[in-house]
């Protein structure tokens, strides 16, 4: 088997990007998704996105998507709203021409959770807008830490800790995603530093992914579950502008909060492109 694929990061969290329009990808073989996501064996990577065609049936009336999204985490299984690959695959589709890429100008493309919009912004920077967010839960926790469960696009466990950067992420979010209450979905762990969260002061962040079982240099959908429990801790409302650092990169949420939840949330980060290449190997 032959691959052409190109490698791609958002703030250090990383995809094979390939362009299957042609639907041809053998994406029901979860061992060959693990072998290219593996760091030894295969490309390496934290996930595996799959440009395919719009889908045939959009709702009637609805904008109508240039392309269609299917991202699978490492261990080979699709999964559900990648943020930080939704940046790379709208970056993929205007390098293959598929979706127009200069300053200022927006896409739509359909994902797991349904239309998203991107634009493309200054400094190589793309705003993701995200579903709005109206339910959350305030999760007790033993030592008190200030903690939230909310889904962004895909399912975050965040807590609020003044040692997130000396944290075992590893041992910590392995057990809270593999305990009694999340192991039969899964649920995606993040620990984060208090902060402003302005471009000077980022609230600091750190992220065990589920699917990758690892932690990983960033994660959209949970930078933006942070952001929003941030919000929710602080009791602030309104249009919010909110900066995360995470180990890979810096990465921008906007959103606006009402008393129906946060509404016009956009995902901001880089979308880069680190290498192209072939894959040979076994189907």
């Amino acid at each position: 088997m032959l691959l052409e694929f190109t490698k791609y990061h958002g703030a250090g969290n990383d995809f094979i990007l390939v362009d299957d329009r042609r639907e041809v990808f053998p994406a029901h073989k979860q061992k060959l998704v693990q072998l290219l996501c593996d760091r030894h064996f295969g490309i390496g990577a934290d996930g595996l996105i799959l440009l395919r065609p719009a889908p045939a049936d959009p709702p009637a009336g609805a904008i109508q998507p240039l392309f269609s999204m299917v991202y699978f985490n490492a261990d080979g299984r699709e999964g559900s709203l990648c943020g930080n690959g939704g940046r790379c695959v709208v970056h993929f589709a205007s390098v293959l021409g598929v979706a127009a890429g200069a300053l200022g100008s927006t896409v739509h493309f359909a994902a797991s959770d349904g239309l998203h919009e991107a634009e493309f912004l200054a400094d190589e920077r793309i705003a993701l807008a995200m579903k709005p967010v109206k339910k959350w839960q305030e999760h007790p926790d033993p030592n008190r830490f200030p903690t939230w469960i909310l889904d962004t696009g895909s399912p975050h466990f965040v807590q609020f800790r003044e040692d997130s950067a000396a944290l075992d992420v590893e041992e910590l979010g392995r057990a809270i995603r593999q305990s009694a209450l999340f192991v039969q979905e899964g649920i995606n762990v993040n620990f984060a530093a208090k902060g402003e969260g302005t471009s000077t002061d980022p609230i600091h962040m750190r992220t065990y992914e589920r699917g990758v079982e690892a932690e990983t240099l960033a994660c959209g959908t949970g930078a933006t579950a942070v952001a929003l429990a941030n919000s929710l801790w602080k009791g602030s409302g309104g249009a919010q502008q909110v900066f995360l650092q995470a180990p890979g990169g810096l990465l921008e949420v906007q959103f606006v909060r009402n008393e129906d939840g946060f509404e016009q949330i956009r995902l901001i980060g880089p979308a880069q492109a680190v290498f192209r290449g072939t894959w040979f190997g076994d189907a």
